[in-house]
């Protein structure tokens, strides 16, 4: 037993606390996450989850960055409106039902709390998606915890 050796274990690193802001003044709730059922949309008819979260907001509403990152699509879908697509250090989230997108394009940096320029069947309102790897998470969780997931 005396020639026995113990592995020198690795050491560990703690997980990187990536945190988040609100990306509305005022975060209320009007459709929650839910990617357990399929739901029809008044909007389009079309049937799907929908994973993401709701929140109301003024015409107008500054709707704000979450985290730093950089822009990887700006687009207007029709459906989701204007919407911008940043890349959270490996955390995609979708900023959807802007308004206008003309500030900013795919490959810009943005700062967390610096505001991005602004779904019919609601109304005015921010579509929030947040995606790690290939999972749609609640944004409502990511708030509460006020930290992005580890990807």
């Amino acid at each position: 037993l005396d020639s026995a050796q113990t592995a020198t274990p690795a050491p560990t690193t703690a997980p990187t606390v990536r945190s988040v802001t609100t990306p509305l003044e005022s975060m209320t709730l009007l459709r929650p996450f839910d990617n357990t059922r399929m739901r029809q949309s008044s909007a389009t008819g079309l049937w799907a989850l929908h994973d993401a979260a709701d929140y109301a907001g003024a015409e107008g509403a500054k709707v704000s960055a979450m985290a730093d990152g950089t822009v990887i699509n700006c687009a207007d879908s029709g459906v989701f409106g204007a919407y911008a697509e940043i890349d959270h250090g490996g955390v995609l989230v979708r900023y959807a039902n802007l308004s206008m997108l003309y500030v900013i394009r795919a490959g810009d940096p943005v700062r967390a709390g610096r505001t991005m320029p602004e779904e019919y069947d609601l109304p005015a309102h921010l579509h929030l998606r947040i995606v790690v790897g290939d999972t749609a998470v609640d944004p409502e969780k990511v708030l509460q915890n006020g930290v992005f997931p580890d990807p």
